[in-house]
């Protein structure tokens, strides 16, 4: 589960519109590999909903835009040394390149009316989006025995519209929670499971190094 919005200076325009934050989930497939005690590196392929919520001035409803992603993280996870018994605290940070393959646009039912009146579709494919978004994640975590607890924060830095006009407007989610569950023991070993970032308690198999 995560709060996806557009950040840029064009995100909001005072007097205008505002970038909210909507809710959005990633869910997909990661492999955790530890070669040593205190590092692991997490590559996962994941379908994400981003995108943003847009408040217009003047209206009670809202203009919601969702983009859907393939996306693929590459993250470096670092378990310091802290003499905890049942917990083992990570922070973790690395690169994510995401592929556009689906965009929809939606209103509520009083923005609805306002761009019917003007004749202007209010349903359907959201505009020029560019195919390939590059970013980094962030984010800290904690394994509790089998169950491992995540929160991350991703900031994409390319643009995200593709039209002439070339909008300062760039993916951004905050917080990405995440909760999943090792099946015998967490890092190290090399781990393939299956996730769903509300959730993310599903079964999977271990390979121990």
């Amino acid at each position: 589960m995560n709060l996806a919005k557009f950040v840029g200076d064009d995100a909001e325009n005072s007097g205008l519109y505002d970038s909210k934050s909507k809710i959005g989930f990633s869910a997909g497939f990661f492999v955790s590999i530890s070669p040593i005690d205190m590092i692991a590196i997490q590559p996962a392929i994941l379908f994400s909903l981003k995108g943003t919520k847009v408040e217009l001035e003047g209206f009670e409803g809202y203009e919601y835009d969702n983009l859907y992603y393939i996306e693929i993280p590459l993250l470096l996870k670092f378990y310091p040394p802290i003499p905890l018994s049942i917990v083992r605290l990570n922070a973790f940070a690395g690169p994510y390149l995401a592929i556009d393959v689906l965009n929809r646009y939606r209103t509520t039912d009083e923005v609805k009316d306002y761009y019917k009146s003007l004749g202007v579709e209010t349903k359907g494919e959201y505009g020029d989006v560019k195919t390939l978004d590059f970013g980094l994640v962030v984010g800290l975590g904690a394994d509790i025995g089998r169950i491992l607890l995540e929160i991350s924060y991703s900031r994409g830095m390319t643009l995200t519209d593709d039209s002439i006009f070339e909008y300062a407007l760039y993916n951004c989610v905050l917080p990405r929670f995440c909760i999943r569950r090792c099946g015998k023991q967490c890092p190290p070993q090399i781990e393939l499971c299956s996730s769903h970032r509300l959730t993310r308690i599903k079964g999977f198999f271990n390979f121990k190094l």
